[in-house]
């Protein structure tokens, strides 16, 4: 959990970093995209389903949230790779990186919450 909170702080700063950088040629530009959005999806899609699996011991009824998890976070992701950001200025909806701190949030203060609130289904 702590990786995934390393990864929202890395995410932040790689997008600052690669807006300051002089003189990168406009496929470098694309390719750096590109691979922000396959580790993105790693990051927010992938760690936090298997986060999830993982703390439901690998039954399948939290197959269906984190299968939910990963779909949403590829659709999300894929679709502002295509058309880009509203306006060309910002993002529209959830981000991911909350994706992975509400998460994070939700199994570091479990304790506190309500002894019913996280308990599963079956």
């Amino acid at each position: 959990m702590i990786g995934m909170i390393w990864a929202v702080a890395f995410d932040w700063a790689d997008g600052l970093v690669a807006r300051r950088m002089k003189g990168r040629k406009g496929y470098q530009s694309i390719f750096g995209g590109q691979l922000d959005v396959l580790i993105d999806i790693v990051n927010y899609g992938v760690t936090p389903a298997i986060l999830l699996m993982s703390h439901g011991n690998f039954e399948p009824v939290f197959l269906i949230g984190a299968f939910i998890m990963l779909a949403a976070s590829a659709i999300r992701l894929s679709y502002f790779s295509t058309f880009g950001l509203s306006g060309g200025a910002k993002y529209t909806g959830l981000a991911l990186d909350n994706n992975s701190i509400i998460l994070v949030f939700i199994f570091l203060f479990e304790s506190t919450f309500s002894q019913g609130s996280f308990s599963s289904v079956a």
